[in-house]
């Protein structure tokens, strides 16, 4: 026991640590290798006998289910700020509109919680899986900045009522001891497909959201400022052309449609791509594109 001198100064004696399972053994090189084998060896049967649990394949396939509602969080980061910029320009406030899912998810779980404590899992999980799945349908059918903040609300809304009983039910059904195994077993899954995930929303973004680089300048703004200029290249000595704030839209990758001669209409200068000259979109066919997908993952937890 301490004495009192060391008590009273704040010391305390040095207990001695327990080595760990088989470190003892670590006192030369094939000690190492010996224990490395043992630690393999036990970490391989852990895996086999976590394979052969059906709990751990009822999770699985939860977790595979909801892998297309789960990609609405990457819509927001990839598909909704790209959106917004291009059909509403750069004065649209996108990340203050993807912040209410922050809001919402740090405020609203506890009131979830409360509201649903007395329910069963699965009896809260589908209602918020359809809350979320249906989210995308505001855009769909109107894809605008209204329909943006309904999006995210929406999103937000049934993500604290499922995802919060999603893990609570997946941590139940662990085996006692080994929770930590079985919830990084699931989590790599995740990893697998952010890969497609991120390769599927570039091509949304890229077949009905393109971006309009003839109407911007090299860092990304809008060329949506007329001007006149006196341009060697121009036929005429006077030019109407569009700038940004420090670069003026005349030649090179620029659309030839920004600059006009004297005596011509001045050109309408651009401050979104739905305003450039030749540009294309399909924003209700992406969203709805995007309902379709998470529709898919309530229809199979089902």
């Amino acid at each position: 026991a301490p004495s009192g001198a060391q008590l009273s100064r704040g010391f305390l004696p040095v207990r001695s640590r327990v080595a760990p399972e088989g470190a003892a053994a670590i006192t030369s090189v094939g000690g190492l290798v010996t224990w490395c084998k043992g630690a393999c060896s036990r970490a391989v049967a852990s895996l086999k006998d976590l394979w052969v649990m059906r709990a751990f394949w009822r999770a699985l396939w939860l977790s595979t289910c909801l892998f297309w509602i789960s990609k609405q969080w990457g819509d927001m980061d990839q598909l909704l700020p790209p959106f917004l910029e291009r059909y509403y320009g750069e004065s649209v406030p996108y990340y203050t509109i993807h912040s209410i899912n922050l809001w919402i998810c740090m405020l609203g779980p506890s009131l979830a919680a409360s509201l649903t404590t007395h329910m069963e899992d699965f009896d809260v999980i589908l209602p918020g899986l359809w809350v979320m799945s249906i989210s995308p349908a505001w855009l769909a059918v109107d894809p605008s900045v209204p329909a943006a903040v309904a999006f995210v609300t929406l999103l937000s809304v049934g993500e604290v009522f499922w995802a919060p009983r999603q893990g609570a039910w997946v941590a139940s059904i662990a085996p006692d001891g080994r929770e930590g195994i079985f919830m990084a077993m699931l989590s790599l899954k995740s990893l697998i497909t952010t890969v497609p995930s991120t390769a599927f929303n570039g091509w949304l973004n890229s077949a009905f959201n393109p971006n309009c680089e003839s109407c911007r300048d090299a860092a990304g703004h809008f060329c949506a400022e007329d001007t006149v200029t006196h341009s060697a290249h121009a036929v005429h000595a006077v030019e109407y052309a569009c700038r940004t704030a420090n670069t003026l839209c005349v030649g090179g990758h620029f659309n030839p449609a920004l600059t006009a001669i004297a005596g011509e209409q001045a050109p309408v200068c651009p401050s979104t791509c739905q305003e450039c000259p030749g540009w294309e979109g399909g924003a209700t066919t992406m969203w709805l594109i995007v309902l379709l997908t998470s529709v898919s993952s309530p229809l199979l937890v089902a």
